[in-house]
C-alpha cells in the first residue's frame, strides 16, 4: 500500500473516499409533464442521453433518476433537514 492509501486508512481499517454529489432538474418538468406528457418524456430521455456517458468516465453512478423534491415526502424531508441543520 503506498503513502496515500495508508494515510486514508482510518483507525478501523477502512478506507476514505472522496464523493461529489450532484443533482439535477429539469425546471418546469412537471408542468411541462401535466400538459404534455409525451413531451415531457422526450426532454427527460434527451437529459438521460446528455449526462450518462459521462458516469463512467468519472467513475461514476446514477443513484436515481425519478424523485419530484415537490412531493408530500420530499419536502418533508427537505425541511426536517433544513430544521435540524438551521434551528
Amino acid at each position: 500500500m503506498d503513502e496515500e492509501a495508508q494515510a486514508s486508512v482510518g483507525r478501523e481499517g477502512k478506507g476514505r473516499r472522496l464523493a461529489a454529489i450532484m443533482f439535477t432538474d429539469i425546471v418546469g418538468y412537471t408542468a411541462l409533464a401535466q400538459t404534455d406528457e409525451a413531451l415531457a418524456l422526450e426532454v427527460l430521455e434527451k437529459h438521460n442521453k446528455l449526462l450518462r456517458p459521462f458516469f463512467p468516465k468519472y467513475r461514476g453512478r446514477e443513484v436515481t433518476e425519478k424523485d419530484d423534491a415537490s412531493s408530500g415526502a420530499g419536502m418533508e424531508y427537505s425541511l426536517k433537514i433544513f430544521v435540524k441543520v438551521h434551528l
